[in-house]
């Protein structure tokens, strides 16, 4: 199909074209207002080393230190990310485990590192309260976790949450946004419907 054979194509289905592009924007302002609101929680764990006390005027310490915990952060981070870990947080949830409940939990489920020794933990819901109940959950998971690793290791680190409730955020989502998407995928699949009718038509 050249450009005079596009051309003669969109005139000839003007009105069905405008028609689609109309009613692909009203079905996803119509989705816009029907789908729940959805929420985003996030929070901040920080890890530390305790310094030791030291009579010396200068010493590595310091600078241990804060190696250490650096080390410690990506661990942290590391279970925090396995599929192991999201388990334990569903079964607290009273969840049941399995396949499906973990790729939708991790799709709703984000861990990256924010700065030194700094960890920054995003959960979505579609309701608060629920966000609030993860978070606590993953709260007193993580802590207990961050005791047994350094039962046998290093007694001086140390994980500690910065704050006991996430802050809590409506996920941005506007009507243009699903205005635009609605009609440009129903003009899509209606022109591409025209088509094949077309061609075969000609067949």
């Amino acid at each position: 199909m050249d450009l005079k054979d596009m051309i003669h194509f969109i005139k000839h289905n003007s009105t069905i074209l405008i028609g689609l592009l109309i009613a692909g924007g009203l079905l996803g302002a119509l989705v816009f207002y029907v789908i729940p609101e959805k929420y985003i929680g996030s929070g901040l764990f920080f890890i530390t080393r305790e310094a030791e006390i030291s009579d010396e005027f200068y010493t590595y310490s310091g600078y241990y230190n804060q190696q250490t915990a650096l080390s410690h952060t990506r661990t942290v981070r590391g279970i925090m990310e396995t599929e192991e870990f999201q388990a334990m947080l569903l079964r607290e949830l009273g969840i049941e485990v399995n396949r499906k409940s973990l790729r939708k939990f991790r799709k709703n489920y984000r861990v990256k590192e924010t700065g030194p020794q700094l960890i920054k933990v995003e959960i979505k819901s579609n309701e608060t309260a629920k966000l609030t109940e993860t978070w606590s959950v993953l709260n007193s998971v993580l802590l207990e976790l961050a005791e047994i690793l350094v039962e046998d290791g290093d007694p001086n680190i140390s994980t500690i949450p910065l704050q006991e409730v996430p802050l809590v955020r409506e996920v941005p989502e506007t009507l243009y946004v699903f205005s635009s998407v609605g009609a440009l995928v129903t003009l899509g699949l209606g022109t591409l419907y025209l088509g094949v009718k077309e061609y075969l038509k000609e067949r």
